[in-house]
């Protein structure tokens, strides 16, 4: 296996998924912008820093900076795309939820996950440049941090989870056309479910991947930082999974949107 063979399959297979992923954005509209938008980034993130990898190795450029950014950085979008996607299915689900709270919650955790990701960067940045194998504490609070907001996404989707259809039956709804109160399960329920499945589905690699960085940045050996088996098993194939699972969910549910023309009374 050449130098290049894993950043080259890597671009391939983002350039592949970017397609479906670009369709979901497109389908699911402004009430799924927030998920799909954060997977095309996370997409867009792998293939340009598959891109880049490939050119140090042609160059024999010793400058790494920018690739332990990109490589780092693709944390952030994770955490955050499965949490849009999350919100959409959510929302869809129970069209009485109190949006305004739910907003609050969203925000404060894209806020405490970028925080993180800041941390990490800095963290980064300062080891390279006192060329240090230690990592600093702030690499290390920042990992903590996304750790820490797995757990909340996690516990996030188990409570969404055990909310059934039995819980919206009596949901007041007004008809698209008449405006007619009327009583139900709201007509993008099931797909909503899917759709709550799905990122029910990706967290454990979204949680093999936090935990791979965590290692790598509270190991000191370099012995595992280097070690492809490790990066291919706990980084690119986890990564790869978790894009599939939501492409397959967001096509699945495609027609959501127009499901969701169902108004509060």
């Amino acid at each position: 296996m050449t130098q290049n063979s894993l950043p080259s399959a890597t671009c391939v297979i983002y350039v592949i998924l970017i397609v479906p992923i670009t369709f979901c954005l497109f389908k699911h509209g402004r009430h799924g912008i927030l998920g799909w938008l954060t997977i095309q980034l996370f997409c867009g993130l792998r293939i340009v820093g598959s891109l880049i990898e490939i050119h140090q190795n042609n160059t024999h450029s010793t400058d790494t900076t920018t690739t332990l950014i990109l490589n780092n950085i693709g944390l952030s979008p994770l955490l955050l795309a499965a949490l849009g996607v999350l919100h959409e299915a959510r929302t869809a689900r129970n069209p009485k939820l109190n949006t305004r709270l739910e907003w609050i919650k969203v925000l404060s955790f894209h806020s405490v996950v970028v925080g993180g990701m800041v941390f990490i960067i800095i963290g980064i940045i300062h080891e390279i440049d006192n060329k240090t194998t230690t990592p600093p504490t702030l690499s290390k609070l920042g990992i903590v941090i996304l750790l820490l907001a797995w757990c909340v996404l996690a516990a996030w989707v188990g409570i969404s989870l055990r909310k059934t259809d039995q819980s919206y039956e009596m949901i007041p709804l007004t008809t698209p056309h008449t405006r007619e109160p009327v009583y139900g399960v709201p007509p993008a329920y099931a797909e909503a479910t899917t759709l709550l499945y799905g990122v029910a589905i990706i967290l454990p690699f979204i949680g093999i991947r936090d935990i791979y960085a965590a290692l790598n940045i509270f190991l000191t050996s370099t012995t595992f930082k280097n070690s492809l088996v490790a990066k291919v098993i706990l980084s690119v194939v986890p990564e790869a999974i978790m894009t599939t699972v939501l492409a397959g969910a967001g096509i699945m549910t495609r027609h959501m949107s127009k499901l969701r023309k169902v108004g509060k009374v």
